[in-house]
């Protein structure tokens, strides 16, 4: 009895039936969902956008491992050094072994090469200070982003899923971009951010103008004070008495740019 139940258990067909197979795109999404789990899988644009942005990274991968592969051609000995280092052996040590220490002191006799390591130290004593730099400021740098977002959370009453969403797409962001990979949905963001700014001005542009042409036509269509007076002493209306030429001047015409016509005063 015990003996069939083993055979049972180790039998082949009996593990595929309980075992269903997996369909390709059964296997595609669950790898998709392990990696991308804040992603909308009902969004196709997000799916293909993902799969673009992968293949990008793939094929600059895949370029830059051909670049190697040709270099560790042409010089077997950077090969080998490499393989020393992923066995943790020190890089001077393995420089050595292949080269020789005369091809240091060589290289430090003769002045072109001795200037040549010289500017090389220099860039590396640039640019550890600047590593150092940044090691002491990232963590602040982090703390004020994180203070500043919590500020911007509270006062547009984000929650923290939303928060943590827009935290990771932002970092997405940063990590392609110093890979070389811009998403064409950034750039979309920044454009239509740019045209809401020039919206703006342009609307409040256009308010100011229509104030302005409010006023000028209020002004226009104020009734001359002459219209207002008491009859005069020989019964006439006030009506009929025409305002002061000053000097019997014409009257003018004048361009009012706001409203697009012409007026007299």
């Amino acid at each position: 009895m015990e003996e069939k139940d083993k055979n049972k258990i180790e039998n082949p067909d009996t593990v595929s039936a309980e075992t269903p197979h997996k369909s390709n795109r059964e296997i595609f999404m669950d790898g998709y969902m392990t990696r991308y789990p804040d992603d909308d899988i009902e969004d196709e644009e997000v799916i293909f956008g993902r799969i673009n942005d992968d293949m990008n990274g793939y094929n600059d991968l895949k370029k830059e491992n051909e670049q190697i592969k040709q270099l560790f051609i042409d010089n077997p000995q950077y090969a080998e050094m490499f393989a020393d280092a992923r066995e943790g052996r020190p890089f001077l040590t393995s420089f050595i072994e292949r080269f020789g220490e005369e091809a240091i002191s060589a290289a430090l006799k003769d002045p072109e090469k001795a200037k040549e390591i010289g500017e090389a130290n220099s860039k590396f004593i640039e640019r550890a200070a600047m590593d150092k730099k940044r090691d002491e400021e990232t963590p602040k740098n982090v703390q004020s982003s994180l203070d500043a977002i919590s500020t911007y959370q509270q006062e547009n009453g984000i929650s923290d899923e939303e928060i943590t969403e827009l935290w990771n797409k932002a970092i997405d962001i940063v990590v392609n971009g110093i890979n070389g990979n811009i998403p064409v949905e950034f750039i979309d963001i920044l454009y239509k951010s740019k045209n809401h700014d020039n919206d703006v001005k342009n609307a409040a542009e256009e308010a100011e103008i229509r104030g302005r042409n409010a006023q000028i036509e209020e002004k226009l269509a104020e009734p001359s004070p002459y219209n207002n007076m008491p009859p005069t002493l020989n019964g006439s209306s006030s009506a009929n008495i025409q305002e002061p030429e000053q000097g019997k001047r014409k009257k003018r015409t004048g361009y009012n740019p706001f409203t697009g016509k012409e007026y007299e005063y």
